[in-house]
């Protein structure tokens, strides 16, 4: 590595770690599952609120018969849960939020059967962020709405991808 003009080794990393104030690997081992404990325990509380209010939002642009620039934000809030989750390690919520913006970005929006699924999607959403279901549950629901969505035509979506 180059720094200033002159040339810096690499300290490898156990050299960093270790000397008289190491920690014992098994301590740090502890110490990080206890940190993905407090942000897994942190994200279930940011799913369901951020779940509720997609939900919410969605029902009422469908309500209103909402166009595609109304639906740009909601579609934000949905990439933003799916991206949460993939970090938090939240598969099937994370299948439910791709599969929602599939049936946002490339099915038919005059297919008359588009708000059922979508309705169908946001209860989901709901579901998986607000319960404690098993996961085999939620792999069953997330399969589901996969075959709803395969009934509707591709088209004109309501947002563009």
């Amino acid at each position: 590595m180059i720094r200033d003009g002159r040339t810096e080794q690499r300290v490898p990393l156990h050299v960093k770690v270790g000397g008289p104030a190491a920690v014992p690997i098994a301590e740090l081992i502890e110490r990080g599952e206890a940190a993905a404990q407090r942000v897994s325990a942190d994200y279930a509380e940011h799913a369901r609120t951020q779940a509720k209010e997609i939900a919410t939002t969605g029902r009422a642009l469908l309500k209103k018969g909402a166009d595609g620039a109304e639906w740009n934000s909601l579609y934000t809030l949905v990439r933003d849960l799916r991206t949460s989750g993939e970090s938090a390690n939240r598969r099937t919520l994370t299948g439910i939020c791709e599969s929602l913006e599939f049936v946002w970005t490339r099915c038919d929006r005059n297919d008359r059967r588009l708000p059922a699924v979508i309705n169908l999607h946001l209860d989901a959403l709901v579901l998986a962020a607000a319960y404690d279901m098993p996961e085999e549950t939620l792999q069953r629901l997330e399969t589901e709405l996969g075959l709803a969505a395969g009934v509707l035509r591709l088209g004109e979506g309501h947002i563009e991808p």
